[in-house]
């Protein structure tokens, strides 16, 4: 097994579950949850940080929650949009009751 990304250069708690990757020209998008909130990166395939780490936000979610992030990625070309399938979870202050929503 080969290492790509040492620990010490892995922004905090990414990737934190399934990521998604789309091709730019000879660079790579690499779109994953961190924290339980959705975080870019760009660089290559040697070293997916090498150009940009980004945090992004999920549009139109209705309320907030305390996790709320996912992949794959899909990317609409017409629109110019990247889409995913995404997890939200919400945690009251009761911690024996949890919510979790996927679409």
């Amino acid at each position: 097994m080969e290492t790509i990304l040492p620990t010490e250069k892995k922004p905090y708690a990414w990737p934190d579950g399934t990521m998604g990757v789309i091709r730019i020209g000879t660079d790579f998008r690499f779109f994953g949850a961190a924290a339980g909130f959705p975080r870019r990166t760009a660089g290559t395939l040697d070293d997916p940080t090498a150009l940009e780490v980004q945090n992004l936000k999920i549009e139109n979610l209705g309320k907030p929650y305390h996790y709320a992030a996912g992949g794959p990625v899909y990317e609409d070309a017409a629109q110019e949009r990247y889409s995913c399938s995404i997890m939200r979870n919400f945690t009251p202050s009761r911690r024996d009751i949890f919510h979790s929503t996927a679409s």
